[in-house]
């Protein structure tokens, strides 16, 4: 005979699939300025660009293999494996916001 204890148990793992299944990485936004920008060389900016772009290009092939996986698990498994964060947006926004201000700090110094 199912119990109080067995609703406990069933409604438990209800809330730990639900939870489980809104997973996804935290977004880890770089910022937009640092306390060292003005120290930054040309050659220092050009290199920050350039890993800034690669970064951005790595994001958006995460967040479409992400969109693409989300399909298959709504098909699949159903909506409560989806990840549903926003995370590789998020860092990509931060990414162009840094990129703005290496570009007016290249512009600033005359970097070609």
């Amino acid at each position: 005979m199912a119990g109080p204890n067995s609703a406990v148990l069933a409604l438990a793992t209800a809330l730990a699939l639900t939870v489980a299944g809104c997973g996804g990485r935290v977004a880890r936004p770089v910022p937009a300025t640092t306390a060292f920008d003005d120290q930054l060389t040309c050659a220092h900016i050009a290199a920050q660009i350039e890993t800034g772009d690669a970064r951005i290009a790595d994001l958006g092939r995460e967040a479409q293999n992400q969109s693409e996986q989300n399909v298959a698990k709504l098909l699949f498994v159903g909506v409560i494996w989806m990840n549903l964060n926003d995370s590789e947006k998020e860092e990509i926004t931060a990414l162009q916001a840094r990129r703005a201000r290496l570009q007016q700090l290249k512009a600033e110094k005359n970097c070609p």
